[in-house]
């Protein structure tokens, strides 16, 4: 089975928002995409407002769907969905125990990323590319 995962691209200053995963946790130490899992009954959009919110204290406006990519790590198979987020009122904070960073998107090909959000980066800088950002 393949489980839907949500990521959220967050710009601000044209440096891209990341978090490090904390200590304890699967993957400890690698950088990624703020977001997370679905609970039962949301829809992307949904999870995604949340997560943003219970990771950062974010409140985001969720737009355009930039990229999608399936993912198999040992301990589960996931689908990837990642969206442009505007980000309405806030300050990113650390309520998970993990790292922020902000980066130049030039800067981010050096960090140990995720391996599914190594592949989503490589997605997402064609759809920039392309020009199909607002």
């Amino acid at each position: 089975m393949r489980f839907p995962v949500v990521a959220a691209l967050l710009l601000k200053d044209g440096k891209v928002l990341l978090t490090q995963r904390p200590p304890g946790k699967i993957r400890a130490g690698f950088w990624e995409f703020p977001g997370g899992k679905l609970e039962k009954g949301e829809t992307l959009e949904k999870a995604l407002e949340r997560e943003i919110l219970e990771e950062l204290g974010l409140k985001v406006a969720v737009g355009q769907k930039l990229a999608e990519v399936d993912f198999n790590y040992p301990e589960a198979a996931i689908t990837l969905h990642c969206f442009r987020c505007e980000i309405l009122s806030g300050t990113p904070q650390a309520l998970e125990g993990q790292k922020i960073g902000l980066f130049l998107p030039s800067d981010i090909e050096n960090l140990s990323l995720a391996p599914a959000d190594k592949l989503l980066w490589q997605e997402i800088k064609k759809t920039l590319e392309s020009g199909s950002q607002q």
